[in-house]
């Protein structure tokens, strides 16, 4: 082949045109001018046609790369062989074994090679045939050439869709390859590898006949208007069953003949352009290769010749020719003298191998759809096409005559659609007030029975539409997976549907793509648009490769940025470490950073930028950059893009320096011709007529500065200058202010430089409110401004747009990026109306204080056409895909909040509007202004209320599915049960009751008529008004005993995250005890100190972190070291600059001694630190040959020898626990520190408990550490900062515990109980990550619940709600009791609010000290307390006999002995529990599991008391008697729950503990039963032959069942001991005077509850009770009311009438949960007036001698009795409330004993009479109030005294 020249001018020229590299570009004209003979170079279109295809590896792209030049340089330098550098070059494995068995190592003649030997051309041929018609008209010489072309071929067109002409048979062909497989069309070839078959889009005769096209059923034509019309016949004309759908054509309304309707639209058609076809458009109608689909498996896919290689010899005699064949020589021939010639085989090779290795790659994983999709859009370019059309799976199906699913739907949907339109007419008819109720009535009846059907057929289509793909026909499998993935993988894909009614995957072509080879990469092929070697990299998910690559770019990161970006204040320091740390920097760059380096003065500010696209931002008025360092470890930013936007922004200073102040001779020129540039385009830009950008135009700082910022500018340039002369310009202006040569490597990194964007394409991730810290504190700031006059408010009202503005943009730049995953075009759009906002932003920025009006109008104006855009998307949603839906609602809902702000605009119009008509001077708005900006704003503020109006439909059709779950309405299901018995006894059916009634729950026909429930519940629960809950409820209730269904519904979703944590962080507790337990044993301690002094080390600064492999003072002093001498570098540097320019102004010049001087005097103190810093890399760091740090030298290596291998395994376990907390926190607070590869781990910021101090002789420490309690502290739980935005909305995020990002952790209070704090942390971090997967879902019902309207709940309203006559108050969801509620659940069980602290420090303190306040109360009253202990097991034990007496229900006697007697077996591991770490014991590992503390860590773990002395260290241990009462009582009551609860299988039959089905409810096992510990692990378990249970009879345990049980557990806790539950307090708690009165007496409320809900309506019959006035309890499935509620219903009802002596038949009409509440009464009401008062006389009779064990059975006695009757006998009450503030006693005490200790003259006094004379007053007071112990001998007696008042 001839050698071409590259450097040529026509080679450059071709070389543009047609987009190859040298390389291949030099092949293929080398090539092209040997096959034609001739000299001269190809035209581009003599270059494009010389073959159809070409495939070449994809080595060929990477080695031509100016990567491989570089990497072969190196290669060269350093002695690689060619293996590593094909390596280093990332080439395929079996092309780089393809390249080295070639034995070439030169890098041209290896491209050459590949070139020649290993590309194949791909051919599209049309299949011809001899012409059968000859057009008329033809010269000789075009018949000749018609008659060789042959007419096409058409074998298959009858498989086709309408719509299509010029109809083709292509077969996809190699032309130097034999196949051995055989394509099986008429038309196919032997060197065809496959085929495919088109069409060019247009309309045929076919569809003018097709009446039932979806185009144009209804038209005019000559002043006529025709249709169709479709109804649902009732019969069936021909027969059979279904329903007949009758089509009727009409004319002007009139029915006519289908003749005369067809007729008419044919003329329609030929007369309308809009149906005439363009061929500019190509249709693919089917894709086949009978090669790669029968020859999927097979290893030779062309028939595999040998060449035999041979060594020769001949027999110069007969005597040799024996002897010969004795050495293996065979006779092949016989030579002239008669005697054989003799051969010996040496070698044999495939001669057509590298053709089957071409197939095979092709074959791999199904690659050849790949490349022949991606050979038809060559070809298509090539032939001028336009578009492609590829199938869809619908319709490829319908071209091959099948039948699809889309056909089925789409007769569905006819169905569906009549339906629809008769229930219209129906309504019509029942408004119309023409009709009678007879006909309305019957119409009714029918409207029913239609939307049955229409949800009979919605769920028949939705079953079609979820079967999956794999179910389709192949056909449509093929195409709908195969073809439409690799498409969009590919190409801009658009959906079309043509108009008839088939969809298709429309291609745009574009020239790029006819100029593009097709590469074999690793695993597949793909498309590449130029030369770049990121085009050629492969577009793989590979997990690990982007693991470790995004490691490598957070270390490169780290070693830019110093590890801590508070240790650099300047560029200079920035891009001295990317010289120093960044490999593989080309020549140009590292020229372009020096020379910024010695020019660069800017400081650096690291701060949040709240622009998402910006990473980095220069202000000139400050010579600042600000750098967001967060945005950099985005995956979208790799390396180079990080570096580019430094240099970018360096630049961006660089060049407003060289502009204002030029002193060098590069500065003055860049001035002049900046100047220059800037004067010739702003001409250009007068002369186009635009005023876009006036302002900028309107100096040349602001031309350069937005030359430099802004892409949407320079792209404006490019318009006005298309020739881009005027922009060569420019790069030649900073390529000499660079003092660069003229190259275009250089030139065109320059232009990367200049114009380089900081955009992205984002990642969507969830839910996001847009919003940090420092936007809260600006909108607090701005409230305090004074708000006096006009301008006053106008200008916070300015702030406030700007604010509204940057958070809008970060809404549509998050939109896009969501709708782009589904259509590119539109995100497209959204991203560019992001860019507009923008502008609108820098506008309102630029006028706000020139152009008030201007101002006004932009943002009125933006906000109306925003609006515009989230109208349409709304109008896009797909709502059968919930999370899209959520995900439009999060990003929409934060950005529709910001423009509430209008309400302000409005207010402020009319403050200006009064300014005028009061005649004040200089308003800031004209009267003109004013109606200019008023009509922009009433379209803006119109269309924000329709748009506002349509949110609130999106959350109703968003909560509409996610309510319909039957878990959410057990209602439901009683009602059935109930309907079932009744069934059961009319039909007199055999089989147990409760089994039949499960098994009937499961069948088809009620399950369907549930879901028909269900559907009409969840409908009125979204649209209708629901009542509202009472204040005092809100404030004093918790969430099981209100009757509210969306707080029922939001309180199970919370119950849910409970359940998701529990087991993972219990097999969590056990890993963590088993390692402490094994290193406790390897040490023989369990002194934490001794435990785990070896793995963790202090910096310096005593900050602790775990021991890795590099000590931490390399961090802290060599790093820091290194970096300070680099800001003392930049600081000489600065002043070198400062003083020589100043002598260059003055006329010294370069060689002037006294420059020399100044120059000489700084470049010694440079070297100086230069060395210095050398040094300490030398000395600390190994180095490469540019004295680049490779990594840390071996000294600085922990020495990890001592540590054992248990420890080993232990440090690893928390390292990487470390890790996977980071992780789970979304790496938004990391305790990862990095310094390129070296990682070091802080410990979790937890402070030292009492425990720790004394066991680690810290004591010292306690006081200032209590003092600083009152403090926030990294470890504080429930307290968590609630914002507000600038509308005064709270803002509230998800708490991140542990973590200390402010630096205000004191590190001498570290807490070293390392495995505990780590246990701690890593709780915290799961709770974090499950928490974040409801957090949005909550927020959208709590933003539901302020949507709805509510019937307002007072007491009058409450009675009338049964009434028809009297209408019930509502009121709107803001000001509902309701909403607030909900809010008050949120901050408790998501956001770790527990305590509302108001504003600022103060607030956290009065919360605090009362908390400790509190905890001193309890800690002098209940310490060692035997009364108050005994006291509460006593009411306990009396209410659980007055619920099991004779009869219970959810609680039986039997259960309870059954709990108590497993409490007692199980004591002795419930004891070990104490000093084990963690629960491991049956009992309480079941009250664990239901969280019956109601806890946020649900689960205990104490990896310190993990003995009797350390456990008595403890305050807590004092209240002994309290707390083991309490447990006893609470655990009893939660099993005795469990075993009332029965089990069943999934066929929903009873079973026993071995999983065998039993017919009898009271023979199956319960839940307590089928809990067992786990063999192996020792957790508990429940078996897993379990899936319903009696509780939740349709739901299984798995999915919702467990969550029935643990709420039943809470209502029974709450009912009879009270509510104690650390996350279920009342809202009134969280208020520090709410913690000072609800200190005791938890039980009054819940316990009040029980008795009296509902004693309001008492005096209504039950019948005539409304569904508001009665309570459904879901924890208890049935509906509740009050003991004494329905005691008092019953009497007052037989009272009234009459009906006294029918007592007993009433009693047999009540039902079961009413007998009980009477039997739980009457019981109570006897204990309290008969029994108890008469044991207190017996034993009050057998006390004689003042017995202290009587004396205490009374007072216990006496207490229940007391509590027992308190909600029914007032002074009781008062008894009880006598001290509503258990901390005012505290306060009593504290103050007395502080009176009496100042008043010393009184210290000595004594008691003169009675019992205690002779005793130290003061010193008895003291040891009263003081001290604990006295509680163990009391004087009952006196005790007694105080009930018989």
């Amino acid at each position: 082949m001839n050698c071409i020249n590259k450097s040529s001018k026509e080679f450059k020229s071709l070389q543009e045109e047609v987009g190859y590299n040298d390389f291949v570009l030099g092949y293929k004209i080398a090539k092209w001018q040997d096959e034609t003979g001739l000299a001269r170079f190809p035209t581009k279109n003599e270059m494009m046609s010389f073959s159809n295809v070409t495939f070449e590896l994809k080595a060929v792209g990477i080695l031509s790369s100016d990567k491989a030049e570089q990497v072969f340089a190196k290669g060269k330098k350093n002695g690689w062989d060619l293996n590593k550098i094909l390596t280093e070059l990332q080439v395929p494995k079996e092309q780089k074994q393809l390249i080295l068995n070639k034995n070439i190592n030169d890098k041209e003649e290896i491209i050459t090679s590949l070139l020649a030997d290993n590309s194949f051309a791909v051919e599209i041929n049309a299949s011809r045939k001899e012409p059968t018609f000859y057009p008329p008209g033809l010269t000789q010489e075009e018949l000749d050439h018609y008659i060789k072309e042959g007419e096409y071929t058409s074998h298959y067109s009858n498989l086709t869709v309408p719509g299509g002409t010029n109809y083709t048979e292509n077969e996809i062909a190699t032309p130097a390859i034999t196949p051995n497989i055989k394509g099986h069309a008429q038309f196919s070839t032997d060197n065809g590898i496959g085929w495919f078959r088109s069409d060019e889009q247009g309309y045929n005769n076919d569809y003018v006949t097709n009446v039932n096209s979806k185009l144009d059923i209804t038209f005019n034509l000559n002043n006529n208007t025709y249709t169709i019309k479709e109804t649902e016949l009732d019969f069936n004309p021909f027969g059979g069953d279904g329903p007949f759908i009758d089509t009727i054509y009409q004319k002007n309304g009139e029915n006519i003949q289908q003749a005369e309707y067809v007729k008419a639209k044919q003329e329609f058609i030929k007369n309308s352009n809009k149906y005439t076809f363009n061929s500019k458009t190509r249709r693919i109608l089917e894709v086949q290769s009978d090669l790669f689909q029968k020859g999927r498996d097979s290893k030779d896919l062309v028939s595999i010749k040998e060449e035999s290689d041979y060594d020769y010899n001949y027999a110069e005699s007969f005597s040799e020719i024996a002897e010969l064949k004795k050495e293996g020589w065979e006779e092949y021939d016989i030579n002239e003298d008669g005697l054989p010639n003799f051969r010996k085989l040496k070698s044999k090779k495939q001669v057509n191998n590298s053709n089957n290795q071409f197939l095979q790659l092709l074959n791999k994983k199904g690659n050849w759809v790949n490349f022949f999709i991606q050979s038809i859009i060559q070809d298509s370019v090539k032939k001028g096409y336009e578009k492609v059309l590829f199938p869809s799976g619908e319709t490829a199906a319908k071209v091959e005559g099948h039948q699809t699913i889309a056909d089925d739907i789409e007769l569905l949907n006819k169905r569906i659609l009549i339906l629809e339109s008769t229930n219209t007419s129906i309504d019509n008819i029942i408004n119309s007030e023409y009709y009678n109720n007879e006909v309305k009535e019957k119409k009714s009846i029918l409207k029913k029975d239609n939307v049955i059907k229409i949800k009979e057929l919605e769920s028949k289509k939705k079953e079609m539409k979820t079967q999956g793909l794999e179910k389709l026909k192949p056909v449509e499998a093929f195409y709908s997976n195969r073809v439409t993935n690799i498409l969009n993988k590919l190409y801009d894909v658009k959906k079309v549907t043509d108009e008839h009614g088939n969809t298709w995957n429309e291609v745009d072509l574009n020239d790029k793509r006819s100029k593009t080879n097709i590469f074999y990469l690793n695993k597949k092929l793909i498309n590449l648009v130029d030369n770049s070697l990121n085009d050629i990299v492969p577009n793989e998910k590979e997990t690990i490769k982007e693991n470790k690559k995004q490691e490598e770019k957070n270390t490169v990161i780290n070693d830019i940025f110093n590890g801590n970006v508070n240790t650099i204040n300047s560029s200079k320091t920035i891009l001295e470490n990317i010289l120093n740390n960044v490999d593989n920097l080309d020549a140009t760059t590292i020229k372009i950073i020096k020379a910024l380096i010695a020019n660069t003065s800017s400081v650096i500010t690291f701060k949040s930028i709240s622009d998402p696209t910006i990473p980095m931002r220069y202000n000139p008025a400050k010579n600042e950059i600000i750098i967001d360092v967060s945005k950099f470890k985005n995956k979208n930013y790799s390396i180079d893009s990080i570096i580019s936007n430094i240099v970018h922004e360096v630049t961006h200073e660089f060049a407003h320096k060289a502009l204002d102040k030029p002193s060098s001779i590069n500065e003055k020129m860049f001035s002049n011709e900046v100047n220059d540039v800037y004067n010739k385009y702003k001409t250009l830009y007068k002369q186009s007529g635009k005023n876009n950008y006036d302002i900028t135009f309107s100096s040349v700082d602001e031309f350069l500065s937005d030359l430099l910022s802004e892409p949407a500018f320079v792209k404006e340039l490019n318009e006005l200058n298309p020739d881009n002369s005027l922009w060569k310009q420019i790069i030649s202006v900073f390529r000499s202010l660079f003092g660069l040569k003229n190259t275009n490597d250089i030139n065109d990194l320059i232009n990367d430089f200049i114009t380089f964007s900081s955009e992205f394409t984002y990642e969507y991730y969830g839910n996001s409110n847009f919003y940090n810290k420092t936007t809260a504190e600006e909108s607090k700031k701005k409230v305090e401004i004074n708000l006096k006059t006009t301008q006053d408010k106008y200008e916070d009202l300015a702030h406030k747009m700007l604010t509204s503005l940057d958070l809008n943009i970060k809404s549509f730049n998050k939109a896009s990026l969501m709708v782009s995953h589904k259509n590119k075009e539109q995100g497209q759009k959204i991203k560019k109306y992001a860019n507009e906002l923008q502008e609108v932003k820098d506008n309102i920025s630029k006028y706000k204080d020139s152009n008030i009006a201007l101002v006004l109008t932009n943002y009125a104006k933006s906000m109306s056409e925003s609006l515009n855009v989230i109208n349409s998307r709304f109008d896009k949603i797909d709502y059968d895909n919930p999370s899209e839906s959520q995900q439009i609602y999060d990003i929409y809902n934060n950005y529709l909040i910001t423009y509430s702000v209008s309400d302000e605009i409005q207010k402020l119009i009319l403050y200006v509007e009064q300014d005028v008509r009061n005649n004040v001077e200089s308003p800031i708005l004209t009267k003109e202004e004013i109606i200019d900006i008023k009509e922009v704003l009433q379209v803006a503020t119109s269309s924000y209320s329709v748009i506002t109006t349509k949110t609130e439909l999106i959350i109703e059709n968003i909560l509409t599915k996610d309510f319909n779950n039957i878990q959410y309405y057990p209602e439901i299901i009683n009602d059935f049960e109930d309907l079932l018995a009744k069934r059961h006894k009319e039909l007199n059916i055999i089989e147990n009751k409760k089994q039949w009634i499960n098994k009937q729950l499961h069948s088809e026909d009620i399950q369907k008529q549930i879901q028909e429930k269900l559907d009409d519940k969840v409908l009125d629960t979204i649209y209708n008004p629901l009542l509202d809950i009472m204040q005092i409820k809100g404030n004093l209730g918790t969430s099981v005993n209100i009757d509210n269904k969306i707080i029922k519904i939001i309180t199970k979703m919370i119950d849910k995250i409970q359940i998701e944590r529990y087991q993972t962080e219990k097999e969590m507790d056990v890993k963590f005890l088993d390692l402490k337990t094994k290193l406790e044993a390897e040490k023989g301690t369990n002194n934490i100190k001794k435990l785990y002094e070896k793995l963790y080390q202090t910096d310096k600064n005593g900050k602790y972190v775990f021991k890795g492999v590099y000590h931490i003072d390399l961090h802290t002093d060599i790093i820091t070291k290194i970096r300070e001498l680099s800001d003392k570098r930049t600081v000489l540097l600065e002043e070198r600059k400062s003083k020589t320019d100043a002598l260059l102004i003055k006329g010294f010049n370069y060689t002037t001694a006294e420059y020399k001087e100044v120059d000489k005097e700084y470049e010694s103190k440079i070297n100086s630190i230069d060395k210095e810093s050398l040094k300490l890399k030398e000395n600390n760091f190994e180095l490469d040959i540019n004295n680049k740090i490779i990594k840390p030298k071996d000294k600085w290596k922990n020495n990890l020898s001592d540590l054992s291998k248990l420890e080993l395994e232990i440090l690893d376990f928390l390292i990487n626990q470390t890790e996977k907390n980071d992780k789970y926190y979304n790496n938004k607070s990391k305790s990862t520190m990095y310094f390129r590869k070296i990682k070091f781990y802080n410990l979790p910021k937890i402070h030292k408990s009492l425990v720790e101090r004394a066991w680690t002789n810290t004591l010292k420490g306690v006081a200032k550490d209590t003092l600083k309690e009152r403090e926030e502290r990294t470890d504080d739980f429930g307290f968590n900062t609630v914002f507000t935005d600038f509308n005064g909305m709270k803002i509230r995020n998800l708490k991140i515990h542990y973590r200390d990002p402010l630096g205000t952790f004191d590190n001498k209070n570290q807490s070293l109980d390392v495995i505990g704090m780590m246990r701690s942390d890593s709780k915290a971090a799961n709770a974090y990550m499950v928490r974040k997967e409801y957090e949005s879902k909550l927020n959208m019902i709590l933003q539901f619940s302020k949507n709805k309207d509510y019937k307002e709940n007072t007491v009058t309203n409450y009675i009338n709600v049964s009434s028809t006559t009297k209408k019930i108050k509502t009121i709107d969801g803001k000001i509902a009791n309701t909403p607030n509620f909900i809010e008050h659940l949120l901050e408790s069980h998501l956001y770790d609010i527990l305590h509302h602290t108001g504003e600022g420090a103060s607030s956290i303190a009065v919360n605090k000290a009362v908390g400790f306040i509190n905890k001193s109360a309890a800690f002098l009253d209940l310490s060692l307390n035997i009364a108050s202990g005994t006291a509460n097991v006593v009411n306990t034990a009396g209410q659980l006999f007055i619920k099991s007496f004779i009869k219970g229900k959810h609680i039986k006697a039997t259960s309870i002995a059954k709990a108590n007697l497993l409490y007692t077996k199980h004591m002795a591991t419930t004891l070990k529990d104490n000093t084990r770490g963690i629960n491991m014991s049956y009992v309480n590992q079941i009250n664990e599991m239901f969280n019956i503390s109601g806890s946020f860590e649900m689960a205990k773990a104490d990896f310190l008391k993990t003995d009797i002395l350390k456990k008595t260290l403890n305050l807590n241990s004092f209240g002994i008697f309290q707390n083991s009462g309490e447990h006893w009582m609470a655990s009893t009551i939660a099993m005795a729950t469990l075993d009332g609860v029965k089990v069943m299988n999934a066929k929903s039959q009873f079973i026993d503990v071995k999983g065998n089905i039993v017919n009898d409810k009271d023979k199956a096992a319960s839940i307590l039963d089928m809990l067992e510990l786990d063999s192996k692990t020792g957790l508990l378990q429940l078996n897993s032959k379990v899936i319903y249970t009696t509780h939740s009879k349709v739901t299984k345990w798995s999915e919702g069942g467990n969550s029935d049980v643990k709420i039943l557990i809470k209502k029974m806790l709450f009912d009879l001991t009270g509510n104690y539950m650390q996350l279920e307090q009342p809202k009134l708690n969280k208020h520090w005077y709410g913690k000072l009165i609800g200190l005791y007496k938890k039980f009054l409320i819940p316990m009040g509850v029980a008795r009296l809900r509902g004693v309001e309506t008492s005096f209504i019959k039950k019948e005539d009770l409304s569904e508001d006035q009665k309570n459904y309890s879901d924890a208890l499935k049935e509906y509740e009311e009050g003991t004494y509620t329905t005691l008092i219903r019953f009497l007052v009802t037989s009272i009234k009438d009459k009906k006294l002596e029918l007592l007993t038949k009433n009693w047999n009409n009540l039902s079961d949960l009413e007998k009980l509440n009477i039997k739980d009464s009457v019981i109570e009401i006897v204990m309290t007036t008969v029994i108890l008062p008469l044991l207190v006389s017996l034993l009050k009779g057998m006390d004689d001698d003042d017995d202290g064990v009587i004396q205490f059975v009374i007072y216990q006695l006496n207490r229940l009795e007391m509590e027992l009757s308190a909600y029914r006998y007032p002074p009781e009450m008062l008894k009880m409330l006598k001290s509503p503030f258990a901390s005012a006693r505290l306060l009593d005490t504290t103050a007395s004993i502080l009176y009496d200790t100042v008043n010393f003259m009184n210290w000595e006094d004594e008691y003169e009479t009675g019992k205690l004379k002779g005793e130290n007053k003061y010193l008895y007071k003291v040891n009263k109030k003081l001290n604990v112990f006295n509680k163990l001998d009391r004087d009952w007696k006196e005790l007694n005294s105080y009930f018989n008042y």
